[in-house]
């Protein structure tokens, strides 16, 4: 025999709706076409998200409402748990709500007489049931909802999640009772999102979704279901807001794109959605006060445009604001970042890390490949016969679709430093450019320093050479005299004698190794305090070293005087000090006095830190070159201060001739020294 039955039962509503200020009213149907059939002693669950249409089912069984469509039969007393504290009154006392909802289920006051102890006894509220209602927490109410309904002896139960509130021990007091109807026959609709619940007291579950009627069966079949709709679901909810959020976090403009990744901490560029870069991508590492930051900041996302997208980096001393513009195939990237107060920036580092794909690269007058394998601490580094270069490229094997690359470095040429090099840490194998900043040691960057970086990366299927020439003019100072010219260049000296370059490389410079590093005076910052025809003054600092060189160079007709002195600042170790000269592989001899002599061979080392070709060695004053070749006259390179000397070819990627002298420190510490770096001459003799 059915308890109840629903055949096509519809029910809507007629919902009222303001937007901006306007009234509109819709018909929305909470209910569509349910048919089902429940048997007396049944207990059926439905399930379902919120706003399945749950609620109004049970309503539906209760005679609350009555269907738009469809046929509802119903035999027996019905009893009803659905909203807290619906049919009490809140001014009645527990007593009193009790009394007056008796009533309204028939009972009479003989009746009542024998059902109220064990209701009140049920609620267990003790004094509170002498109290007003509207006192009563809901674990309250629920127990004096669920002991009214139940002693009222119905013939159907209906439940609507009320169990969900109350303490564990209300709850499971509550479980058993129910249990105890099911055993004595009664017909129950329970509605709940406790799965568990469904699968041990209902014998037949309904899931609706969106008002209609989607599966009916065993328990364990409909819930099995349902949990693996709400999986689905939460996926791909999880899945649309991953999308959303990357939209958010991602400029586009043609085939390539651009996405902020929070969680990695990195900015990441796409070609036709495959990743160009790999690793850590784009990102910055900074010292502050003996201090690595890297990937410690908290990142704000903001997407003016398409095209445009601003990232702020917040550290604990130092702000940093990305401003990244896509347009035509060129990504522009323009830094400003500040120190915060009370705190030194030492080093300012902008890295650029791309997949391997891309095999080799070229500058304005170098080129070489990525496959080097000599790795220290997971990095292989590249060397540059120029690392102060604004441009390079970075080619692509010949079996992929990325295009070729142009890094471009706008800002601060003078004060930056370039380096090539490859990494491979957690089996991620990129190539990578770096853009360092030459920190002014002498004053320091202190509070409220602010700053910016300006480059760009042209994305382009072929790259000239003609894109690639570096404009360093501004940078460039020709001393002369006669036939003589000495063209100062950041660092690193050219001579020139009668339109012939006599040097290689990096001519003349100077270097101090400290830490097992050697700095050149090529990688520092220089500043140029004067200058006449035949003569400059200037200083050189570098970055992470605490350092300072000032050159006097003066240019005469037939030879260059050089007058080097050092500051040290700040506590210092310096393990050896050169002064060299690069000269042109035409020179073919050499020699210190009448009896040390010999010839340069042509062999040169890839490794010249760990094996250096070296033709001499020992104590002199002088060195000196020989060519049999026209127009390349001898050069003496003469050293006042500096007693050991060496002769030997460079590594390969200069083919040059070094002379040079070198005092040595003994790994002492220096503070506060300023004397002579090195007081010497080179004199050229026709």
């Amino acid at each position: 025999m059915n308890a109840l039955s629903f055949n096509k039962v519809s029910e809507k509503y007629r919902i009222k709706f303001v937007e901006n200020g306007i009234v509109s009213w819709e018909e929305i149907w909470a209910l569509r076409d349910i048919s089902f059939n429940l048997k007396k002693g049944e207990v059926l669950g439905l399930i379902g998200h919120n706003g399945a249409g749950k609620t109004t089912l049970l309503k539906l069984i209760s005679g609350a409402i009555v269907p738009d469509e469809g046929v509802i039969d119903v035999v027996g007393r019905i009893s009803v748990l659905m909203e807290l504290g619906i049919g009490f009154n809140p001014e009645f006392t527990g007593r009193e709500n009790i009394i007056f909802n008796a009533k309204i289920y028939g009972f009479n006051e003989e009746s009542l007489a024998v059902k109220i102890d064990k209701i009140i006894e049920f609620a267990d509220l003790g004094r509170f049931i002498d109290s007003p209602i509207k006192y009563y927490s809901q674990g309250m109410y629920m127990r004096l909802a669920f002991a009214l309904a139940i002693f009222v002896d119905p013939d159907i139960l209906l439940i609507d999640d009320i169990l969900a509130v109350g303490d564990e021990d209300s709850h499971r007091k509550c479980i058993s009772k129910i249990f105890e109807l099911k055993a004595s026959g009664k017909t129950i609709v329970l509605v709940t999102h406790d799965i568990t619940m469904v699968e041990m007291l209902c014998d037949r579950v309904i899931l609706l979704e969106k008002g209609r009627k989607i599966k009916e069966g065993l328990p364990k079949e409909v819930t099995r279901y349902y949990l693996q709709a709400c999986q689905a679901r939460i996926k791909a909810k999880q899945e649309e807001e991953t999308r959303l959020l990357r939209q958010q976090r991602t400029i586009t403009n043609g085939d390539i794109s651009l996405y902020a990744d929070v969680e990695s901490k990195a900015l990441r560029i796409y070609h036709k959605d495959k990743e160009i870069t790999n690793g850590n991508g784009l990102h910055s590492s900074f010292l502050i006060n003996d201090i690595w930051y890297e990937f410690q900041a908290d990142w704000e996302i903001e997407k003016i445009d398409e095209g445009v997208l601003k990232v702020g980096m917040h550290f604990d001393s130092f702000i940093q604001n990305i401003i990244l513009t896509l347009n035509q195939g060129v990504l522009e990237i323009n830094i400003e970042y500040s120190v915060l107060e009370n705190n030194n920036l030492d080093s300012y580092h902008i890295k650029f890390e791309f997949a391997d794909s891309y095999k080799t690269w070229f500058c304005h007058d170098d080129r070489g490949s990525f496959d080097v394998q000599d790795y220290i601490d997971y990095a292989a580094p590249v060397r540059l016969k120029d690392n102060k270069v604004s441009k390079i490229a970075f080619i692509h094997g010949e079996k992929t679709e990325i295009p070729s690359l142009l890094i471009e470095v706008l800002s601060d040429l003078d004060k930056r430093i370039a380096s090539l090099y490859r990494r491979n840490d957690l089996s991620c194998e990129r190539v990578c450019f770096q853009s360092s900043f030459i920190v002014p040691r002498m004053k320091g960057f202190s509070e409220n320093y602010s700053g910016a970086f300006q480059a760009k990366i042209n994305f382009k299927d072929k790259i000239e050479e003609s894109e690639i020439t570096d404009n360093k003019l501004e940078f460039i100072y020709q001393l002369s005299n006669g036939d003589l010219d000495f063209i100062f260049d950041r660092g690193k000296g050219k001579i020139i004698y009668r339109g012939n370059e006599l040097t290689s490389g990096l001519g003349f410079y100077t270097t101090v190794r400290s830490k097992g590093m050697w700095f050149d005076s090529s990688q520092a910052f220089w500043k140029v305090e004067k200058k006449s025809k035949n003569k400059i003054e200037c200083f050189g600092q570098w970055f992470y070293l605490p350092i300072l060189q000032r050159w006097s160079i003066c240019v005469g007709k037939k030879g260059i005087d050089f007058d080097i002195r050092m500051d040290i600042p700040e506590e210092c170790i310096t393990e050896l000090r050169h002064s060299a000269l690069m000269l042109s592989n035409n020179y073919k001899k050499w020699f210190v006095n009448d009896n040390i002599f010999g010839d340069f061979l042509e062999e040169y080392h890839e490794e010249y830190d760990t094996i250096p070709f070296r033709f001499w060695s020992g104590n002199t004053a002088v060195l000196a070159a020989l060519s049999a070749k026209k127009n390349f006259p001898q050069v003496f390179f003469k050293s006042k201060n500096c007693p050991l000397a060496i002769v030997e070819n460079s590594e390969s990627i200069y083919w040059a001739r070094r002379f040079q002298f070198q005092s040595k420190t003994d790994n002492k510490v220096s503070l506060g020294n300023k004397g002579i770096f090195f007081a010497g001459k080179i004199t050229i003799n026709d």
